[in-house]
């Protein structure tokens, strides 16, 4: 099974720590200046990006001890994060409604070209590019593909229960999961299949609020319990 390094915002302590796979031991990434960071992503040279509250995007570069603020503009309130292959970097905009890219290399953002988003909250971005956006309180993720731009919709609604969406991962087999974080209803994990329409729960138990959904290459998905202050996982469906 491949290896995985968790890596989580520490809201409350304005910090980001990781937990290495071989030893289980907790490091704070080098980070500085954080305002309630939120949202962290990392890239595959494993370089870690983390926003917070003070509507920043900021870089950690692994083994340089550098942090640079991204030069994202103009940003009202931030919601989830993404790093696709390339290096490209991905923030919800979520106060103006759209999803922003900081393409690798450069100092200019560009509007992705979703229409119509809704409160937008989390991004993911599978290994062709194909963007997935999370309207909170919705029941659907927004999907713009690769190369063309052409915009579809992902339902996560279902008879016997509907899935509030909040946070969005997506596997290399370009299955989907959100994390349900609607109290109201109950706190679910749900996973749509490649090419399905009918979205199944995943066996999470005793969630409360989660927050944040990441799936490794080995098919492993991680949840952040946030009334829990902890991370699950859940290894074999």
């Amino acid at each position: 099974m491949p290896r995985i390094t968790s890596t989580s915002p520490d809201t409350g302590n304005n910090r980001v720590v990781k937990l290495a796979p071989e030893s289980g031991a907790q490091q704070v990434v080098g980070f500085s200046g954080l305002n309630s960071p939120f949202g962290v992503a990392v890239d595959l040279a494993g370089n870690i990006y983390a926003v917070d509250d003070g509507q920043r995007v900021v870089q950690f570069l692994v083994g340089r001890n550098i942090r640079n603020v991204l030069p994202f503009a103009g940003l009202s309130s931030i919601g989830g994060i993404a790093v696709d292959s390339a290096g490209n970097v991905y923030v919800v905009d979520t106060g103006n409604n759209q999803v922003l890219m900081l393409p690798a290399g450069s100092s200019t953002q560009q509007v992705l070209g979703f229409s119509d988003l809704h409160y937008p909250g989390d991004v993911a971005v599978d290994s062709d590019g194909n963007v997935y956006v999370s309207e909170i309180w919705t029941y659907r993720v927004r999907v713009l593909d690769a190369g063309s731009g052409h915009q579809h919709e992902l339902s996560f609604d279902h008879d016997l229960y509907h899935i509030h969406v909040f946070a969005v991962a997506v596997d290399r087999a370009a299955n989907v999961y959100v994390t349900d974080n609607f109290q109201g209803q109950g706190y679910w994990v749900a996973e749509l299949a490649a090419g399905s329409r009918a979205p199944r729960l995943l066996p999470f138990t005793d969630l409360d609020g989660p927050n944040g959904v990441a799936v490794d290459a080995a098919g492993t998905v991680y949840v952040t319990d946030y009334g829990h202050s902890r991370l699950a996982n859940l290894t074999s469906r």
